[in-house]
């Protein structure tokens, strides 16, 4: 927030003389946020009750961002996140949606995913200035695999297991229920 002394001592109205940042400033209090845009220059207008005027030159820097921005990783998987810009100190991350059951390191920006798929997380990181970015991190299915036949993801037995449980079913009945012995063993 801006103040103001001197001049007429009262009335004081803010307004930008420039707004390259496309911040807002609030008229009455010169409560003052920068915008979007990056390395620009916002300057600040304040105009007393006689008509006097001051400006001030504020510098914008580039905001933080988030690397990387539109990440996908299975469950249980890991990325690693990386931030820049802002103060470019005093990084902070946490997460803002946890639909999988997933964490992230504080300090570092190392992600795991949880064991719950086809679900979106949202990561946070926070500058020393309280600057912010987040991202949406798509956290797939994870796929099953196997060596030749087991159980599907869907509880359904796949082709070559159940193709081996019929003819052992088969073998079971061939031999009045006896459990068939191999020869030598």
């Amino acid at each position: 927030m801006f103040t103001a002394t001197g001049g007429s001592g009262s009335g004081y109205s803010w307004s930008f003389g420039t707004n390259s940042s496309g911040g807002s400033i609030n008229a009455s209090t010169g409560a003052y946020a920068a915008g979007p845009a990056g390395s620009v220059t916002d300057t600040v207008k304040v105009t007393d009750s006689l008509g006097n005027t001051a400006t001030g030159n504020i510098t914008v820097t580039a905001g933080v961002s988030i690397s990387p921005a539109a990440p996908s990783t299975p469950a249980k998987g890991t990325l690693s996140f990386t931030a820049s810009g802002g103060s470019g100190t005093g990084f902070t991350w946490s997460l803002t949606s946890n639909n999988s059951g997933g964490s992230i390191n504080a300090s570092t920006g190392a992600y795991t995913a949880g064991p719950t798929g086809s679900v979106t997380d949202a990561v946070k990181v926070t500058d020393s200035l309280g600057n912010t970015a987040s991202a949406n991190v798509t956290v797939t299915a994870s796929s099953l695999s196997g060596g030749g036949g087991g159980c599907s993801t869907s509880g359904v037995a796949d082709a070559p297991t159940l193709v081996l449980g019929l003819a052992a079913l088969l073998r079971l009945r061939r031999n009045g229920g006896r459990q068939a012995r191999s020869k030598g063993g």
